[in-house]
């Protein structure tokens, strides 16, 4: 009898709160959590508004139930879900609000958002993706971790039938964005910078590195005009200088050709000349940096300018390039967003004692040297290309065709 009278109490308090709900309610998570700690069960629904917007995720908080705690337009819209058609669901877990929705014809797509509470409002916590070919079976699974400072992400490639699979992780790099919504932070997370300290992105000779106090850096990127800055401050307690080949450095490596697979669900694990490079920036005792282009070798001018400078803990590096030596050809986006999809991996090279070897630390766990699968995304700004728009790409390129 005290259980049916709980949850008759229960229904009354979700009836109330969802009265504050003007928009056509889809579905509710149920059963409903505490996402705000008070003690007291919340709301959270998928509603739609009009059949062409995409659906909302909104949340109506016991402690505040005159008003929305979030009311965000973060889902596909009813008719984007192809001949399977689309459905949703959401469920609350504690503070994370967690939506899902899938669709798709021949391949069947599903794509995962995770809302977590945080001082006051909402901002997003992970996302997922994935794409099962439905008569092969190949599938590509995908999904980033998000935290102030680092975004983490893990790519799956299956192969038919279950075949063997490949992985990939790497740390995303995001060129700031000024942004004056709320609700775009939900989709495009504000990461002023990624922070490089972990032993799991040491590539080549682990014995060479020893902890995050002898090589670790952060990257940070924005637009300067019709350029993109990259500021990259290393900790370092041996800084080595030089002409020669062999001194302290970074690479960048990016590619411009879009997915990092082919349509048979296959890696890319080769890099390719028309849309891949790669940079080393060599410090030399002047404050200026040596520029090698490491692939492709030729001598096609890269317009690519930097500086390095020492500092307490080690050195940083400045270096300012053309946006379009990042977006060229590629016209593809990144699944659920707007974004050029652009693969780029930075990677910071230590040399110490000669005797010591050389210590590499770098934004993906890199097994084949430049292969644009193993590279993570460089998230530049969606209106960039169009607002950069000049008279011709910086070099010949071209593109796969887009499945």
């Amino acid at each position: 009898m005290q259980s049916l009278s709980l949850l008759c109490l229960a229904l009354v308090a979700t009836a109330s709160l969802e009265s504050v709900i003007r928009d056509d309610v889809v579905t509710c998570a149920e059963p409903a959590s505490d996402l705000d700690g008070d003690g007291a069960s919340d709301l959270a629904c998928i509603t739609r508004r009009h059949d062409d917007e995409p659906q909302r995720v909104v949340v109506v908080l016991s402690s505040a139930p005159e008003r929305l705690a979030l009311d965000a337009p973060v889902l596909g819209c009813p008719n984007c879900g192809g001949a399977l058609g689309l459905s949703v669901r959401i469920t609350t877990v504690g503070s994370i609000v967690e939506v899902e929705e899938q669709g798709g014809s021949r391949e069947e797509w599903t794509r995962g958002l995770r809302l977590a509470r945080f001082a006051g409002g909402f901002r997003l916590a992970g996302k997922s993706y994935s794409v099962r070919d439905r008569a092969s079976g190949a599938e590509i699974q995908s999904g980033t971790t998000y935290s102030a400072t680092v975004a983490e992400s893990q790519r799956v490639l299956i192969g038919p039938d279950g075949g063997e699979s490949v992985t990939a992780s790497w740390l995303d790099l995001y060129v700031s964005m000024p942004s004056s919504k709320a609700d775009d932070e939900l989709l495009h997370p504000r990461i002023e910078k990624t922070l490089v300290d972990s032993g799991e992105y040491v590539i080549g000779d682990n014995a060479a590195w020893s902890d995050a106090d002898d090589l670790s850096f952060t990257v940070r990127a924005q637009e300067v005009g019709p350029d993109v800055l990259i500021s990259i401050d290393v900790k370092d307690d041996d800084v080595q200088l030089g002409p020669q080949q062999r001194v302290d450095r970074v690479e960048i490596w990016w590619d411009r050709g879009g997915d990092p697979w082919t349509a048979d669900f296959q890696p890319k694990l080769k890099p390719n000349a028309n849309t891949t490079r790669g940079v080393s920036l060599r410090l030399r005792p002047d404050g200026t940096l040596g520029v090698t282009q490491l692939f492709p070798r030729s001598r096609v001018p890269l317009g690519m300018l930097g500086s390095w400078k020492r500092t307490p803990s080690g050195y940083a590096v400045e270096v300012r390039a053309d946006q379009r030596l990042f977006t060229g050809g590629s016209k593809q986006v990144e699944p659920g967003s707007g974004d050029t999809l652009v693969n780029a991996t930075i990677i910071v090279r230590d040399v110490d004692a000669a005797d010591r070897g050389e210590a590499a630390l770098a934004t993906s766990k890199l097994q084949h040297r430049g292969a644009p699968f193993e590279m993570g995304l460089l998230h530049l700004s969606s209106a960039a290309p169009g607002r950069l728009r000049r008279e011709g790409p910086p070099w010949p390129s071209s593109r796969p065709t887009p499945r």
